[in-house]
Order: structure tokens, then C-alpha cells, then sequence
């Protein structure tokens, strides 16, 4: 049997106001092999599979040295994975009551932003109400309200999981590659204004 909050009979009005505010940021997560290691571990694969490699000692040396156009390493944990995502939970209530009512009011709020970045956001507003008063000496009326209004915010991975995805991404995502063409995130939204003659 679940017991509701309630106020006092002949309590004056109680004001409580409680929250905090916080950060999420991820403590244990393997981090990926960065371009050099994964380039030398597929032309050790590709000798062990196949005899020999089209990767070039040359080619491993510029992966190495990360300074050419091209051969610098991208590390997709830090463009996946945000810190310090914010997560907050507020909450309001009041109860008393006069010598024949009673009465307790509740508001809660509670905001978290996924470690995903903004695209993933999940909020939630609890309404917690009752109030009981003596009619009589025998008769007793009273009312409870609850209720919950929830958003969940995601970009939505048609046949696909939303939260894994992401995680998965990490690895499979080679640091050889990169998320946006001449490393412009702009490119996908521009390319549409460029002129052709």
C-alpha cells in the first residue's frame, strides 16, 4: 500500500524547496586506437592474411607524424561523446491544514542532457495534490491529483537503437575518417549554394 503525502491537521502553511544541479561525464570507457596504431594494425593484418600490404613504410610515417593534410588522426570519442552534461531535479511543495482540512501540494522538474550532446534531452514534471477535509464529525471528503508530463528529445535512428548507436560509433567509425568533407561542418548545409558556371 503506497501512503501519499499529506499535510497536518492544524499545521500553519510548510514551505519546502529542495533541487540540485550537477554534471554527467563518462569515468569508464575504452578510447579507440588513434590513426597510426589502426593503419599499422591493418597492414600487419593485411600481411598476415594476405602476405603483404599496399601500406607503405613512408605512408605509416606520415600517420605517425600526424603533420600532413590527410594523415592526421580523428578522434570521434571527442566529437561524439559532450562533458559535463547538465542534469537537474527542483522541487516545490507547501502542506498545513486547519483543524478540520488537511492538504499537500507538490511540483517537481527534472531536466538531463545526454553526454550525446543536446541532440538527446529527457524532461519530466511531476504534479503531486491532495487535500482531505471533515464535512462532519462523520463525513470525510477527499481529493488526490497526480500527474506526469514527460519529453524525450532524440534524432531518431530509423530501425536502429538511439542510445547504442552512438556508443557503437566510437569503434566503428575508423580515426582515419572524418565526419565532415575538407573538415567543414558547414559543408552538408553549403552545398547547395555553390554556383556552377
Amino acid at each position: 500500500m503506497v501512503k501519499t503525502k499529506q499535510g497536518k491537521r492544524g499545521e500553519s502553511p510548510t514551505i519546502n524547496i529542495n533541487g540540485y544541479y550537477g554534471w554527467q561525464n563518462w569515468s569508464r570507457f575504452p578510447d579507440g586506437v588513434d590513426a597510426y596504431e589502426w593503419m599499422l594494425g591493418k597492414a600487419d593484418a593485411d600481411i598476415n592474411q594476405f602476405g603483404n600490404t599496399n601500406i607503405s613504410a613512408k605512408e605509416l610515417d606520415k600517420w605517425n607524424q600526424r603533420t600532413e593534410y590527410g594523415y592526421k588522426s580523428f578522434n570521434w570519442r571527442d566529437f561524439i561523446i559532450q562533458g559535463n552534461a547538465p542534469q537537474s531535479n527542483f522541487n516545490a511543495s507547501v502542506s498545513g491544514g486547519s483543524e478540520r482540512t488537511n492538504y499537500y501540494l507538490s511540483v517537481t522538474r527534472f531536466d538531463q542532457t545526454s553526454v550525446f550532446s543536446d541532440e538527446f534531452e529527457f524532461n519530466r514534471t511531476n504534479v503531486q495534490s491532495n487535500i482531505t477535509t471533515d464535512i462532519t464529525d462523520k463525513l470525510t471528503v477527499g481529493m488526490q491529483i497526480k500527474g506526469r508530463i514527460e519529453n524525450r528529445e532524440n534524432p531518431g535512428v530509423p530501425g536502429g537503437d538511439d542510445y547504442w548507436q552512438p556508443r557503437f560509433a566510437l569503434f566503428r567509425n575508423r580515426p582515419t575518417e572524418r565526419p565532415y568533407a575538407n573538415d567543414n561542418p558547414d559543408y552538408p548545409a553549403n552545398i547547395k549554394n555553390i554556383e556552377t558556371n
